[in-house]
């Protein structure tokens, strides 16, 4: 089969992200919050306004899923060049044209 032809597959991980977006979706609109509004109500141990009691590992558990999911992951790469590579293909030598050279003795 040719690359690229045909529909694209399904992934058992994006079926499931699709179902956990739409319960979330649900549940928010039952209950009047986003999972993101909870996730913030640990993180600050406040629903409402109302102190909730929470241990400091709750808290820094809720902090830790926050910014593992908001920050962009970087990749830190050290790039060393040992050699410089010359290019693979190579142009002929510059030399006279041997049509273009005088010839001693020749007409004019």
């Amino acid at each position: 089969m040719r690359g690229g032809a045909g529909r694209p597959q399904n992934r058992l991980a994006d079926k499931q992200v699709r179902e956990m977006l739409s319960t979330a979706k649900k549940y928010a609109k039952k209950y009047g919050k986003t999972v993101d509004d909870i996730l913030m109500s640990f993180i600050y141990a406040r629903d409402d306004d109302i102190p909730m009691k929470m241990t400091a590992r709750e808290r820094i558990g809720a902090i830790k899923v926050f910014k593992e999911f908001s920050q962009p992951k970087q990749s830190e790469q050290t790039i060393t060049v040992s050699h410089q590579e010359e290019p693979a293909i190579s142009l002929p030598p510059l030399e006279d044209d041997p049509g273009l050279v005088v010839v001693a003795g020749g007409k004019g």
